[in-house]
């Protein structure tokens, strides 16, 4: 765009290897969201991001922090050592089986975790059944005991969901690293 006014020119250069500033250019990277940024950006820039801006875009990738740049740097290599996606990381680090400090990080492998949540699976379904055993015995119209009884099988089948995100599948996948371990 020239203005012949002003005597200025404004250039707008998308491609990754093209450099065709006339004097002055600032360069800026321009996204709508993080997740775009995410979905959009090649892996290995990611990455090197990740490690270099002090936390944020780590803390968007994983959802908790690691305030130093080695402790960063172990994460993304267990990630990358058996290929653990982004979600995989944090719902590791939440169940307790991913261990982050201020000076390391490590899988904490914890098979308590697991029976734990399985325990509380069992507690769930059992006062689930319990629920929709005592509402469709209740003297209540039919749409009612209906509508009470799906409202408990889905809360129960959210609280199932979320035992199993919690406790079942990180200690899956970090069983699933201990048996190749192991070969």
């Amino acid at each position: 765009m020239d203005n012949s006014h002003s005597g200025m020119t404004l250039q707008i250069n998308h491609a990754e290897t093209q450099r065709n500033a006339a004097r002055d250019f600032h360069e800026m990277r321009a996204s709508l969201s993080i997740k775009a940024f995410l979905a959009l950006t090649p892996q290995a820039e990611i990455d090197r991001l990740t490690l270099e801006n002090r936390g944020r875009l780590f803390r968007h990738r994983f959802g908790f922090d690691a305030p130093r740049r080695h402790v960063r740097a172990q994460v993304l290599a267990l990630q990358e050592q058996f290929e653990y996606t982004d979600r995989d990381i944090r719902w590791l680090k939440y169940s307790g089986q991913l261990r982050v400090t201020r000076d390391e990080a490590k899988l904490q492998p914890s098979r308590l975790m697991s029976i734990a949540g399985m325990f509380q699976l069992a507690i769930v379904v059992m006062v689930g059944l319990l629920c929709v055993a005592r509402i469709s015995f209740s003297p209540s119209s039919l749409w009612k005991q209906t509508l009470g009884e799906w409202a408990v099988l889905a809360i129960c089948f959210g609280a199932a969901w979320w035992l199993n995100e919690l406790h079942l599948e990180p200690w899956r996948l970090v069983r699933h690293v201990k048996k190749s371990h192991c070969n």
